[in-house]
């Protein structure tokens, strides 16, 4: 394949009235996550200082969800949510008030007000999966090195010879 340049235009900025709205958007959308971010740390604070939940959701005017146990592998909650509760030390008496960033320029409170571990224990079906995936991993690096070695032997063994003329 052969290229061939016959136009080159130097760059040049668009005219404000080209990309007016696309400015627009974007500034409004950079405003909205600041004032998002802001209002929830905000009622982190009023919540720190002992306002209780429905009052700090209902002076937002949110409606905010019932409280649940999430898992780490809970894809039903988004990932910043789960990162942030999980990095969070164990609550002891009160619950422990947190805001957390959203890709979608959203903010989230969060009050994380208990702790469930897994016993110790080798019963539990994280372990098991965990232990499960492990021995596939080993079976696969197995496997890959058992192909490697026959290749390498394979090669050893066989006799090439290059036929010149078909290559041209």
């Amino acid at each position: 394949m052969v290229l061939r340049a016959t136009d080159h235009k130097a760059p040049e900025q668009k005219p404000l009235a080209d990309v007016r709205a696309d400015v627009v958007a974007a500034w409004k959308k950079e405003r909205g996550t600041e004032l998002a971010t802001e209002q929830a740390v905000a009622a982190v604070k009023q919540l720190q200082g002992g306002e209780s939940w429905d009052s700090v959701a209902k002076s937002l005017g949110l409606a905010p969800q019932p409280p649940k146990f999430v898992a780490r592998a809970d894809q039903s909650v988004p990932a910043e949510i789960r990162q942030g509760v999980f990095d969070e030390p164990k609550p002891t008496a009160k619950p422990i008030y947190s805001s957390a960033p959203l890709p979608d320029g959203d903010a989230a409170v969060i009050a994380l007000s208990a702790v469930r571990e897994e016993p110790a224990g080798g019963d539990s079906k994280i372990q098991q999966a965990q232990e499960a995936m492990l021995k596939r991993q080993l079976a696969q690096q197995a496997a890959a090195a058992e192909s490697r070695e026959y290749a390498v032997a394979a090669r050893a063994d066989a006799k090439v010879s290059e036929n010149l003329q078909a290559l041209d």
